[in-house]
């Protein structure tokens, strides 16, 4: 399971392939917007910042 999720207008996603999470997470965000979403948030939770 994957520690990216996306939270829009108060409602979470997570994307279920880890190999791709984060891009999915981003492409989620962006078309919730286009959809007309007022509040989008990206979290990833994997706590190392060494990236």
């Amino acid at each position: 399971m994957t520690d990216v999720r996306v939270r829009i207008d108060g409602r979470e996603w997570t994307p279920e392939n880890e190999d791709t999470a984060e891009y999915d997470a981003i492409h989620c965000a962006a078309g919730a917007v286009l959809a007309g979403a007022t509040e989008v948030q990206i979290f990833n939770d994997r706590g190392d910042d060494d990236d």
